[in-house]
């Protein structure tokens, strides 16, 4: 009852390559999703990104009153090319 754990912040990798056309990359997608879905207001998630060029997608954003829009970037993730 007493236990509380320290707030999370987690920074995804993702691979955006056209090898993860497809299921690869909507596996990726849904496994963010329930990330998400799991964190607390406390968390923060970030994104980077990687296929022809390799940026930082989201910037490690706090989840409290965010998840609409966290749940939008990973929506917005796109195959690019080849891996760098």
């Amino acid at each position: 009852d007493r236990w509380k754990r320290e707030p999370l912040s987690i920074m995804a990798v993702v691979d955006r390559s056209g090898s993860m056309s497809g299921p690869p990359i909507e596996n990726v997608k849904a496994a963010l999703h329930a990330i998400v879905d799991q964190l607390g207001p406390q968390d923060r998630l970030g994104i980077a990104i990687y296929g022809t060029t390799s940026l930082v997608h989201l910037t490690p954003t706090d989840v409290a009153d965010n998840k609409d829009g966290l749940h939008a970037s990973i929506d917005a993730i796109a195959i690019d090319g080849s891996t760098n």
